[in-house]
């Protein structure tokens, strides 16, 4: 057994701060029932007792956690849109009793049945945008890099956009794929 899995009984904000010395510490000690003691004796104390406050560190990782839950909560409020939306695709390419419209009728019935159209497609969508837009603001206006990597996207874009013949041959590319994929889909389940 490695000494550091001992590590993993103390709290996590403990072992933030003291994981690498501690972990180094037991290395160096030789094996015995009475380090094992002490060390999951030491991890109890530490789970039990008080703790200090976050540090200034810790708490600057918390406007960070925010936006990455607001940028997750928008993708689970647009997500039944989604599944409804690609449901109804999949059940109008063939008939219903061909795999895969048979379970994207069953999808699509099943979102009927519940009766909340308007939540699923209108408001789930505008709390996602709205939150997506805060968590991509926020993010835009404290990293600097990330507002230089956006220039560079916008830049790069607008040359691209200046070539149509090359934006319609990658859209033509795609869509073919797409369609292929399709065949391949409907060859395979019959």
């Amino acid at each position: 057994m490695h000494p550091r899995v001992l590590v993993r009984l103390y709290p996590s904000r403990w072992r933030r701060r003291y994981e690498d010395e501690f972990g180094a510490l037991l290395e160096q000690e030789p094996w015995s029932a009475r380090l094992i003691l002490d060390v999951v004796a030491g991890a109890l104390g530490a789970r039990l007792g008080p703790y200090p406050g976050p540090t200034l560190e810790e708490r600057a990782m918390t406007p960070r956690r925010m936006e990455t839950a607001a940028a997750f909560a928008a993708m689970l409020l647009v997500l039944p849109a989604l599944v409804l939306l690609a449901s109804a695709a999949v059940r109008g390419l063939q008939p219903s009793q061909f795999e895969p419209a048979r379970s994207a009728d069953a999808i699509f019935n099943w979102f009927a049945t519940l009766h909340a159209g308007g939540v699923v497609l209108v408001v789930g969508p505008i709390l996602a945008l709205v939150l997506g837009l805060l968590a991509l603001w926020r993010r835009l206006v404290d990293d600097g890099n990330l507002r230089k990597d956006v220039g560079t996207f916008v830049a790069v874009s607008g040359r691209l956009l200046r070539r149509p013949a090359l934006v319609v041959g990658v859209v033509a590319v795609l869509g073919s794929l797409v369609v292929l994929a399709f065949v391949v889909d409907h060859a395979i389940a019959g």
